[in-house]
């Protein structure tokens, strides 16, 4: 992708390392974007150099501009979300020899310490946070929680989106006993409001990923659909096809439709259900496919 000119970034190194990022938020998003929207996720790109970004996609036509918005705001052009892979470029720069070694030296001290043996009895060490961090902790969770409900963020995903704000605070515990890697007794250190922080954003940036695998799932499944030789199909059958990955090259995806579950099947049923590409038959579970998706 081109680099954009607007503001005179062009010469701008970071540039496609932020228009990655932005690009990766806009793919989540199940609602219209603004950049107060993208800057509260990605947390470290400016406002202004966020509009610009966003300037720059809409401009390709990867999101289209509200007018009847009260201030800026686009919504994603396609109905399912575009991917960039086959898009990246690599901006990297080697790793310094000396981060690499020291990276790899701590990673060894984490894994080399040993656990506090009392009267032969492993003693656990718990994690506890300071006041900051969890009052970070709890808006995050309550606020998380409210993405799980009917018209939610991650509505489709809510079994596994639950587990995000308990992933976050994990995350948070490696990142401090990363940090206090030299410590003796790290877990008498609180954990601050700034590596809790940290924690949410991996944990966000992981449920935006697991999103985006659901949505290759879908399309997968949407794909089998127009293809079948039928307008309805069977639970039977459609269990049957995920298992054996609906009878589609597979190749270039990670996905591996041969170990999806019940779960799969029925949260793929009801997500298709919600979005009208099929309807239940009452007296039988088989589903008519909407004429629109042939």
């Amino acid at each position: 992708m081109p680099k954009s000119t607007l503001g005179g970034v062009n010469n701008d190194n970071d540039w496609e390392r932020d228009l990655n990022r932005v690009m990766h938020f806009c793919n989540a998003a199940t609602r219209n974007i603004t950049a107060s929207y993208i800057y509260n996720r990605t947390r470290s790109i400016d406002v202004k150099r966020v509009k610009k970004l966003l300037n720059h996609l809409e401009g390709d036509g990867l999101l289209v501009k509200i007018k009847s918005y009260p201030s800026n705001a686009w919504r994603v052009a396609n109905l399912f979300k575009t991917t960039i892979l086959g898009q990246r470029r690599c901006m990297g720069k080697p790793m310094d020899e000396a981060v690499r070694l020291a990276y790899r030296d701590n990673i060894f001290k984490l894994l080399n310490r040993k656990p506090v043996i009392v009267d032969g009895v492993i003693q656990k060490n718990e994690l506890n946070l300071t006041q900051e961090a969890r009052e970070l902790w709890q808006s995050f969770s309550d606020s998380f929680e409210s993405k799980l409900g009917k018209g939610g963020e991650f509505e489709d995903i809510k079994i596994l989106a639950a587990t995000t704000p308990g992933q976050a605070a994990r995350i948070a515990g490696n990142l401090h006993l990363a940090l206090h890697v030299d410590a003796e007794e790290p877990w008498k250190i609180l954990v601050s409001k700034e590596t809790m922080s940290q924690g949410i954003s991996c944990a966000e940036y992981l449920i935006a990923h697991a999103k985006n695998e659901f949505i290759a799932k879908m399309k997968k499944i949407l794909e089998w659909m127009r293809n079948l030789g039928s307008n309805k199909f069977t639970q039977g059958q459609f269990y049957k096809a995920l298992q054996e990955g609906f009878n589609i090259d597979t190749s270039e995806t990670c996905l591996d439709f041969s170990i999806l579950l019940k779960e799969d099947m029925e949260n793929a049923l009801e997500c298709l259900i919600r979005r009208h590409y099929i309807n239940e038959v009452q007296t039988e579970r088989t589903f008519e496919i909407s004429p629109h998706l042939k």
